[in-house]
Parts: structure tokens; C-alpha cells; sequence
């Protein structure tokens, strides 16, 4: 489908959009200050087993496995998404960028994987449905050159283990 939205120049938008059953959702801040063109696409994935989606601003202080606030909103996305498709068995997995040491960045990565997984049950997610599994550095989207390429390999996705049938 298509929606036109009107906007005012020179504000910042989350543009949150869901699909029906069987798709997900996706989200994206627009800072009009930055953004160039008039028109944005957003993809929803169809919902099938061992696909990946990226979580946006799923943040932690550094070297820590405690979920900053700014988290909340996409992990409650996350949980709507899981309620409306109970039959869906889930991995959370957190990934590092390469500072520390390679077992430094792998435990760091399990403990934040299991913060999600918690948050996730303490919003009703049954438990069976979710697993959590830290990377730690060995999965980078891009080189670790720039802080701006780090930051981009800090980041928690979600794995579509299986689709049962109910």
C-alpha cells in the first residue's frame, strides 16, 4: 500500500509502520534537516523462518548489558509483533564492534542478548519463544574502520527460528 503524509520542513519524525499478520514492522526516525528527496520507501519482510530483522535504537551505556529507555519503544514493536504471531520461535542476537578483547565482546553480547530476552518476557512473551545468542564481534555488517562503522556493528537483530503451526 501507499499513504502520503504532509510534513513540516526542519522537524524529526518516527515513522512507524505495521503490517498485517504474517509481515513485519518496520521503523524509521526522519530528521527533515538531513533528508533529501520527497519520498521514502519502507519494506516490510514477510514473517518465514531464518529471516533476519535489524532493531533500531536498541542501546546500552557502554560495556553494559542494561537496556537505556530509548530502547523500549522498538522492543514493545518487537513484543506486539510476537503477540499478534505466537507461533513464531525467535532468536535474539546481540553483536559488538571490535573494542575489547574477543571473549571481552562475546560475554558482553550474551548478557545483552539475554537483557532482551527478559524485557521481551516481562511483556508476556513466553519464554520457549525466545532465545538469546551473543556474536560478540564476529558477525560485522562493515569493517570496524570508523567509529561511525562500530557503531553500526553494535546492534541487536531478531532471527525467525521456525513458524509453528497452532
Amino acid at each position: 500500500g501507499q499513504a502520503a503524509l504532509t510534513l513540516r520542513e526542519g522537524d524529526k519524525y518516527d515513522i512507524t509502520v505495521r503490517g498485517p499478520q504474517g509481515y513485519s514492522f518496520s521503523n524509521q526516525i526522519v530528521d527533515l534537516n538531513s533528508f533529501t528527496g520527497n519520498t521514502l520507501a519502507i519494506k516490510l519482510v514477510t514473517l518465514k523462518a531464518a529471516t533476519a530483522i535489524q532493531l533500531n535504537n536498541i542501546n546500552f551505556a557502554s560495556n553494559s548489558a542494561e537496556l537505556s529507555s530509548e530502547s523500549f519503544p522498538e522492543l514493545d514493536r518487537v513484543a506486539a509483533l510476537l503477540k499478534e504471531n505466537p507461533s513464531m520461535v525467535i532468536e535474539i542476537a546481540a553483536h559488538t564492534d571490535n573494542e575489547g578483547s574477543d571473549q571481552q565482546n562475546l560475554l558482553l553480547s550474551e548478557r545483552r542478548a539475554q537483557s532482551v530476552v527478559n524485557y521481551l518476557v516481562e511483556m508476556g512473551i513466553a519464554p520457549e519463544h525466545l532465545t538469546a545468542k551473543g556474536y560478540g564481534l564476529r558477525n560485522p555488517l562493515v569493517p570496524n574502520t570508523t567509529d561511525a562503522n562500530k557503531a553500526l556493528n553494535r546492534r541487536v537483530e531478531f532471527k525467525i527460528l521456525e513458524i509453528t503451526k497452532m
